[in-house]
C-alpha cells in the first residue's frame, strides 16, 4: 500500500489514498482474471467488473473506518504533556539530534498520538516537545521505563543540562 498513518491526524485523507491503491489493484487483479469467450459480451463484464469495484470500495471503507485508530484524533480525554529541556552550552545541535533519535522509538509506542519538537528562536538552548497520547498512567509508568527512554537519560547526560521540566494538561476548548 502507499500510504500509512504516520500520526492520527489527516486520517480520511490516508483511508481516500488507501482506498485508491486498493482500487488500482483490484482492476489488474480482475483485468488479468478476465477470459472472454468468442460469444460473451465484452460490456456486460466490463459493467460487472465496475460493480464489483464499487461494492468493494465501499466495503473497504466501512472496515477500514472501523478498525483504525481516527477515533483517538482531536480527543478531548487525551493528555498533553509539556516537556522543556535545557541543553548545555554549544550542545544545542547534539540535543535535537538526540531527540530525534529519540523520537523515532517513541512514535511507534502505544498511546503515542502526536508530537512536536520546538526550539527557542532566540534562545535555541531552550528545547520544548509538546506531546499528545491517549493515556496518561502509560506516559508516567511504561512510557518513562522503556529501554530507549532509559538510554536516552543516560546519553542526554552529554547535552542536557539537567532533568526536563515536565507539565500535564487536558484540552479545554479546541478552535480552527
Amino acid at each position: 500500500m502507499t500510504a500509512f498513518l504516520i500520526n492520527n491526524s489527516d486520517c480520511s485523507l490516508n483511508h481516500i489514498y488507501l482506498l485508491h491503491d486498493l482500487a488500482i489493484k483490484v482492476d489488474l487483479h480482475v483485468l488479468q482474471q478476465t477470459d472472454l469467450k468468442n460469444d460473451e459480451n465484452p460490456l456486460i463484464n466490463i459493467k460487472h467488473f465496475y460493480i464489483m469495484k464499487k461494492l468493494l470500495l465501499i466495503l473497504t471503507l466501512f472496515i477500514s473506518l472501523l478498525f483504525t485508530g481516527c477515533e483517538k484524533q482531536d480527543s478531548a480525554n487525551n493528555i498533553i504533556v509539556i516537556v522543556q529541556y535545557k541543553t548545555l552550552q554549544h550542545k544545542n545541535v547534539d540535543a535535537i539530534t538526540g531527540l530525534k533519535k529519540l523520537l523515532e522509538q517513541v512514535k511507534k509506542e502505544d498511546h503515542f498520538i502526536n508530537l512536536r519538537l520546538h526550539v527557542d528562536q532566540k534562545d535555541n538552548s531552550n528545547v520544548l516537545l509538546y506531546e499528545e497520547w491517549d493515556d496518561e498512567l502509560y506516559y508516567k509508568n511504561q512510557h518513562l521505563k522503556t529501554e530507549h527512554m532509559q538510554r536516552f537519560i543516560v546519553e542526554s547526560q552529554a547535552f542536557l543540562d539537567g532533568p526536563p521540566e515536565i507539565t500535564f494538561w487536558k484540552v479545554n476548548a479546541v478552535y480552527k
